[in-house]
């Protein structure tokens, strides 16, 4: 099923997008390219992140060494910027 951006016109207040490119044979990069403007049309935050490899669903394992293993440090990052996750007191 091709995504519609106009799907994403109602009201999402924060919204993160992280999206590998190159090798996702299921979900193309343009999916990604367009929900990003979507989501902050109305207002909303978004964070976009590219990578060139990673196949479809990636996660957590069999990310070290490669550019990847940046993804969740900048999730992370915005999250906490957007006060999503708070830093833990200590």
């Amino acid at each position: 099923m091709r995504f519609r951006a106009q799907l994403c016109s109602g009201g999402l207040d924060i919204a993160a997008a992280v999206h590998e490119v190159g090798d996702d044979a299921a979900v193309t990069v343009e999916n990604a390219l367009m929900l990003y403007p979507a989501l902050r049309a109305p207002g909303g935050a978004a964070a976009l992140h590219l990578f060139e490899r990673g196949g479809h669903g990636f996660g957590l394992r069999g990310i070290a060494g490669t550019p990847l293993e940046t993804w969740p440090g900048l999730v992370t990052s915005w999250g906490r910027d957007k006060g999503l996750f708070t830093v833990p007191p200590g």
